[in-house]
This record gives structure tokens, sequence and C-alpha cells, in this order.
């Protein structure tokens, strides 16, 4: 989106958001559960394991017009990813030879800053300087449980 508040300054503001659902592929040992139960004796189903991204930008700025040689740039943006990582249903689907685990992710990493530059144009001339920061934010929660019924056999 953009705005022309008067001759010289303009807002500009650029949006978005995406997202995915998707299933995670099975491994020949989850599927084939071969003689396998949970501890109530129920056979055990192939792994359903699904997955989802969500993100989203914003990225407003304002343009100033200094003279006709010279332009001002400020601007600022903000980008989240967030990944989630679900297991099966029924978490003793997860069990395999080679998995004796369920796990669950919710991860989310966030780009943010600001930036700034001038611009000068004069004849064959050009300049521009500016400056950036930005900051990198990461939170991670995972969830771990134990599905191998012989790990805690009393319980």
């Amino acid at each position: 989106m953009d705005f022309q508040l008067s001759k010289a300054d303009s807002i500009h503001v650029n949006l978005g958001y995406t997202r995915s659902w998707f299933q995670n592929p099975n491994s020949i040992d989850n599927v084939l559960h071969v003689g396998q139960t949970d501890p109530s004796g129920n056979p055990l189903n192939p792994t359903d394991q699904v997955s989802q991204i969500k993100t989203f930008n914003i990225a407003p700025s304002w343009t100033r017009i200094l003279s006709n040689n010279a332009v001002f740039t400020l601007g600022a943006f903000v980008r989240r990813d967030q990944y989630n990582y679900y297991p099966s249903r029924n978490l003793f689907d997860d069990l395999s030879p080679i998995q004796q685990e369920t796990v669950a992710q919710d991860r989310t990493l966030t780009n943010a800053g600001l930036r700034s530059d001038l611009a000068y144009v004069k004849g064959i001339h050009n300049l521009k300087i500016g400056a950036t920061y930005q900051q990198t934010f990461l939170n991670e929660n995972e969830r771990l449980g134990i599905v191998d019924p012989a790990f805690n056999p009393s319980a």
C-alpha cells in the first residue's frame, strides 16, 4: 500500500501472511508396527504427525524528498515465523523399532529492525549512506514423551 501525504512525503506499507499445513511422511518402520501394541494391548496404527508454519511480515517506510537531488527514507520491519510440529493423536503410534519417544514443537523466529538512508544524486555522481539495526529473537518450546512401554514397566 502506498499513501501520498504531500508532494514531498509518502508512506509505503508491505504486509504479508502465509500459512502451510502438511503431513509429515512416515518411514517404513513407523508404518509397519508388526506385533506392537500400546500399554492397553491395542494394536498400533501408522504415525500421523503433522506440521504447520505461519509467517507474517510488516514493513512500513516513510520517504521524504528533501530537494531535487536528495531523498531520505526511514523504515521498520517485523517478520515472524512460527513452526508447530504435532505428534500422532495416540502418542503410542509414534513408537517404532528406532523411535522410543514422541515429540511436539512450537518454535518462533522473529526478525525486527529499523533502516534509514539518505540518497543524493548530482549529475553523474550518486551517494547513498544509511544504517540498519536489526535483532532476531528465537523461542523454542519442545515437549518430549517416552512412549516405550518397557521404559518404566511399573507404570
